[in-house]
């Protein structure tokens, strides 16, 4: 699969959920990070929705290595509980153990000695997330703008897309290439499932005046994946990639 193994650096996205329209517009914008949620015993209520999935692979992003080692190291344990709790916080034992409750003990252990386990694949393992079936995406177009600014501005990338068939959850993930000192970092955003319809999404760049960003041209390309871009799980498909766009950062003229 095509790049994605170099540094990676996820940020936490607000998406904005749309109007009933013919085509969905949804906002997506940096912030910090929510604290970790907490799936309650109260699952039949929220079980199967965007919410409950969002939940669940943020859950995995946080305590998915943890608990790998935990089961690497006790074994196989009687009960859900024995497993969790050995999780040190309060609130993701609660979570754990009701994610372990809804498919069993049994089942759970199990899926952390699979290959490629991720945390999305983690929760289309415990149902909580949907798995796209021969999911297809086209991609309409991909533009930034401004096209050129200072340091310490936002750029914001728009990218329009039709989904064929329903994804499941997935990624997108953008590459910005930073040519003057021939690096380059990825930004990745989970989604929890998009059914078919037109879309748009824009993805907002913050750049800063504090050096980190030379003046000069930078190269952007878009990604959007099945599953976590880059993996190779039973559920994993490259749905599709933009072509090249940049913008350019210009040096501040000096004030006469």
């Amino acid at each position: 699969m095509l790049l994605l193994a170099t540094l990676l650096v996820s940020s936490s996205w607000a998406i904005k959920r749309p109007q009933a329209s013919t085509r969905n517009s949804i906002q997506v914008t940096s912030h910090n990070s929510p604290p970790l949620p907490l799936i309650t015993s109260d699952w039949s209520s929220i079980a199967q929705t965007e919410e409950t999935c969002m939940q669940c692979v943020q859950f995995f992003n946080v305590y998915l290595q943890e608990i790998i080692d935990i089961i690497t190291e006790y074994g196989v344990e009687e009960s859900c509980s024995l497993i969790c709790g050995h999780l040190n916080n309060s609130n993701a034992r609660t979570t754990c153990t009701v994610l372990c409750d809804v498919i069993g003990v049994d089942k759970f252990w199990k899926i952390f000695l699979l290959d490629g386990i991720n945390p999305i694949y983690a929760c289309q393992m415990i149902s909580t997330c949907p798995i796209g079936v021969d999911p297809a995406v086209d991609f309409q177009s991909f533009a930034i703008a401004p096209k050129s600014g200072y340091p310490g501005q936002a750029f914001t990338m728009t990218l329009n897309f039709t989904v064929i068939n329903a994804t499941g959850t997935g990624q997108f993930t953008y590459v910005v290439f930073y040519c003057v000192n021939n690096s380059k970092y990825l930004y990745s955003q989970t989604f929890p499932n998009y059914t078919p319809g037109t879309y748009s999404v824009d993805f907002v760049f913050q750049t800063s005046d504090n050096g980190t960003f030379p003046f000069g041209a930078y190269p952007v390309q878009m990604f959007m994946c099945a599953n976590e871009c880059g993996t190779t799980t039973p559920y994993s498909v490259a749905l599709n990639q933009s072509a090249l766009i940049e913008f350019d950062l210009l040096e501040p003229q000096a004030s006469l």
